[in-house]
C-alpha cells in the first residue's frame, strides 16, 4: 500500500512540475556566450550540463525534457510523435498527456 501511495505521489509531483508555472526568472539563469543556461538537480545531484538535459523557459514557464524522468527516476516514458502523445509510467500507474488536445489522463482514463 505504501509503495502504491509513493508511486502515485511521485507521478502527481511530476505532473505538477510539468504544469505549474515556473518560479525561475531570467535573472535566476546564468548566461554563457549570450545563451541562457539552467542547471538541473535530481535527488540532490547536479546533473551533467548538456543541451539535451537543460530545461527551457518559454512564456515564463520552465519545461523539462521528458527524458529527464526516465534518466533520473524509475519512470518509463513513451512519446508518440504521430499522435502527439506522451505517456509516463511506473509500477502499473500511468499518466498520458494528449498534447494535441491538451488533455491529461490517468491509468483509469480519468481526465486530470
Amino acid at each position: 500500500m505504501k509503495k502504491k501511495l509513493r508511486t502515485l505521489l511521485c507521478l502527481l509531483l511530476a505532473l505538477m512540475l510539468l504544469l505549474a508555472p515556473a518560479t525561475a526568472t531570467i535573472s535566476d539563469v546564468t548566461k554563457y556566450k549570450g545563451e541562457l543556461i539552467m542547471f538541473t538537480v535530481a535527488n540532490d545531484t547536479l546533473l551533467e550540463l548538456t543541451y539535451s538535459s537543460m530545461p527551457v523557459i518559454k512564456d515564463g514557464s520552465v519545461y523539462l525534457p521528458y527524458t529527464f524522468f526516465t534518466n533520473n527516476f524509475d519512470i518509463r516514458t513513451v512519446y508518440d510523435e504521430t499522435n502527439m502523445g506522451l505517456m509516463y509510467g511506473s509500477q502499473g500507474k500511468t499518466l498520458v498527456f494528449d498534447i494535441k488536445n491538451e488533455v491529461t489522463y490517468d491509468s483509469s482514463m480519468n481526465t486530470l
